[in-house]
């Protein structure tokens, strides 16, 4: 008989320094782990999750696998306000990876990764007031979509016969966009900006093999995140405008006939660097215990990347830990 991969997470607890969920940058909230395994276990991704002795999300474990292997993840999440109606529902591809075991010993991986997520809409209530002895109805939107996406080559080789190294560099790139609007009488008067990124990140990983018998097997991880080139990006911003066919973008039918657009180049948009550790403890009968920690900083400085959102995610903790049994 043979079981599927079964998650019970034990412990999650997060802690961030920020005044908003959104990042002032049109970014989003960052993401520590993009397999479907990982966070089914509330996992950041240094522990195994997918098999005995292997994450798909930490390099240093991929020799561990005994096949080549290409996985997809499809996530899915909604954000609300406590004090407000307003829900937003957003999903997607999460991650693309092709991981290749090379001789139980080195391993090559590449994949395509959602780094932030930036999909959200609310609005105000609306309200009436009287113009001339006209009825006029109006509230306020506002609305921002888009993000990071990282290209991201990874390689794993062998310390000794018990310890293995995995290095990775993400590329990261993609755009996005925030929008406020006046809303009178159904017609849209939009004012928005429009991003785009660009910039790297380094990761080193570690895993390790510190005890071992019959009984028990005791496996050490570790990460170091660091920015190669912090990200940059040019700032498209639309004066305000009539959206008369309510497209969500400016063209040739709405109001005015000219709209000016401010081009900004700005750099040290954002630079995550963090260290992560986590132990896992497994047994005869292939149940996994394991525990995990992450301290994540954004350590950029840009003081001229303007948004709607005007709140910064600089830094969060994370302490994990949850069981993990797998199938024969």
């Amino acid at each position: 008989m043979s079981y599927r991969n079964i998650f019970i997470s034990l412990l999650l607890l997060n802690h961030i320094h920020a005044q908003s969920v959104f990042n002032a940058y049109g970014l989003g909230l960052s993401k520590s782990a993009h397999h479907t395994a990982t966070s089914g276990a509330g996992s950041i991704g240094l522990v195994p999750t997918f098999h005995p002795g292997v994450s798909l999300d930490n390099p240093a474990t991929w020799p561990g696998l005994k096949f080549t292997y290409i996985s997809g993840s499809y996530n899915s999440r909604s954000v609300g306000l406590e004090d407000r109606n307003n829900i937003t529902y957003g999903n997607g591809l999460d991650k693309i990876q092709f991981v290749i075991p090379i001789q139980d010993r080195y391993a090559i991986g590449f994949s395509l990764k959602l780094e932030n997520n930036h999909n959200s809409y609310f609005k105000t209530d609306s309200s009436t007031f009287d113009f001339q002895g006209k009825n006029l109805i109006t509230n306020k939107e506002f609305r921002s979509g888009g993000g990071l996406l990282a290209g991201s080559f990874g390689v794993s080789f062998p310390m000794n016969e018990k310890m293995g190294l995995g290095f990775s560099v993400d590329r990261l790139f993609g755009s996005s966009r925030d929008e406020h609007s006046l809303v009178l009488n159904d017609i849209h008067y939009r004012l928005f900006n429009v991003r785009t990124y660009s910039g790297t990140v380094m990761n080193l990983n570690f895993a390790g093999n510190f005890y071992n018998d019959n009984n028990l097997i005791v496996l050490a991880f570790a990460r170091i995140s660091m920015t190669g080139k912090p990200v940059s990006g040019t700032l498209y911003q639309f004066d305000l405008f009539e959206d008369r066919n309510d497209n969500y973008t400016y063209d040739t039918d709405d109001y005015p006939a000219n709209v000016n657009v401010d081009t900004i180049e700005v750099s040290d948009i954002y630079a995550p660097n963090s260290f992560s550790f986590g132990l896992n403890a497994g047994f005869r009968n292939d149940l996994n215990i394991f525990g995990e920690f992450q301290i994540w900083n954004d350590e950029a400085s840009s003081a001229n990347y303007e948004s709607i959102y005007t709140d910064q995610i600089g830094s969060k903790t994370h302490f994990g830990g949850g069981i993990v049994k797998f199938g024969n």
